[in-house]
């Protein structure tokens, strides 16, 4: 079992194009993500969904047979479909939800909120980063530049998490 972490794929939105330079159309979008989804994921991984999955009820329905357990954690757009819609998705829906040593959010919380966490993994932002190496963005927009892939692991983060903790012990050294 493997874990894995994405947000903002905008499944359903009809002028993504203008934001996604990667995609052609809503229709291409869709495609796109759904194929690094059913590269990666089995049926025994769990993918938590960071918030702005689907903005209509046939776009969610994409989701409702793919491998693994679905995790969402809601975003500002989730309100586009009922949430009795995706409890029949997704297997939890969360506002926000401590997992390990992380947070894991929409909107990237208040560094005051990290109470002792590692990090916060989020979205909402899109392709802009925070300049504060305790956030980790994986919207789509964010993640395809970085590994080609729409999702990313939970062992990828902890190494990304790894390096940035090496690099600030050597900044203080």
């Amino acid at each position: 079992m493997s874990v894995y972490f994405t947000s903002d794929p905008h499944l359903g939105h009809k002028n993504i194009a203008k934001f996604r330079n990667y995609v052609k159309d809503s229709e291409d979008n869709t495609r796109i993500f759904l194929e690094d989804y059913e590269k990666l994921i089995s049926k025994n991984d769990v993918v938590y969904f960071l918030g702005d999955v689907a903005f209509d009820e046939e776009s969610l329905d994409h989701l409702r047979h793919l491998k693994g357990r679905k995790i969402l954690i809601k975003g500002n757009h989730d309100d586009f479909v009922p949430t009795g819609l995706q409890t029949q998705v997704f297997e939890e829906i969360h506002g926000i939800l401590k997992y390990k040593s992380f947070w894991l959010t929409h909107c990237p919380i208040h560094p005051a909120e990290m109470r002792g966490r590692r990090g916060n993994i989020h979205g909402h932002v899109h392709s802009e980063t925070l300049p504060d190496d305790r956030y980790l963005n994986v919207c789509c927009d964010n993640l395809r530049p970085y590994n080609g892939s729409s999702l990313i692991s939970l062992d990828q983060v902890r190494n990304i998490f790894d390096l940035r903790e090496q690099h600030r012990e050597k900044d203080t050294l």
